[in-house]
């Protein structure tokens, strides 16, 4: 064979697999949506969408509106997603890398059309850190001592309590331990048609 015809022969072959490739990625089509969130912290261009944990597709743009911010994405077209289906912002590890996940898997019905929006009524995402030490700080003012502990109540509530369980803490225990296995006992039975 001569090495004008092996390479007429290894053209032909990387043409027709190059050929293959090229139809089956242009015959696979995604699907668009937009979701509609509070707020996209954290979330990028390019982080994935999931159903169950599988990757679905990807966010490919993030719309900051003065209300909301409108995320669209891509979903494979093979994957059904429901008409009503919810979307949430979520983080799957300690990394700070956020997805969003759609629920819940599709089982039958009506289907998302191409297009489809999905309101930030059905939308959630993930309480930030910021959020939560604001909460925290004006619960410590509410219960500290400017607040309902303006008069020492909190701190009598505290002195009151441990003065009248002084000494009982194993008869405390014994209590629950008692009311846990009476309703270990009773539960077969109030499950079983007995409500």
């Amino acid at each position: 064979m001569t090495a004008t015809r092996r390479l007429s022969i290894i053209t032909a072959v990387v043409l027709a697999v190059a050929s293959v490739v090229a139809l089956l990625s242009w015959n696979r089509s995604e699907r668009t949506y937009v979701l509609e969130f509070e707020s996209a912290k954290s979330l990028f261009v390019g982080n994935s969408v999931e159903v169950l944990g599988v990757k679905v597709g990807t966010v490919k743009q993030i719309d900051p509106r003065p209300d909301r911010v409108r995320v669209t994405v891509e979903v494979d077209a093979d994957q059904k997603i429901p008409a009503d289906a919810k979307a949430a912002i979520v983080t799957p590890s300690l990394v700070p890398v956020r997805s969003i996940s759609l629920v819940p898997a599709y089982t039958g019905g009506p289907v998302l059309p191409d297009g489809g929006v999905i309101p930030e009524s059905r939308t959630a995402v993930p309480a930030e850190w910021d959020d939560i030490k604001t909460q925290l700080v004006r619960l410590e003012k509410a219960v500290g001592p400017q607040g309902a502990n303006r008069d020492g109540a909190v701190g009598h509530l505290l002195d009151a309590t441990a003065t009248n369980l002084n000494g009982e803490g194993a008869d405390i225990n014994q209590t629950i331990h008692d009311m846990s296995e009476a309703m270990a006992t009773l539960s077969p039975w109030l499950t079983h048609k007995h409500l």
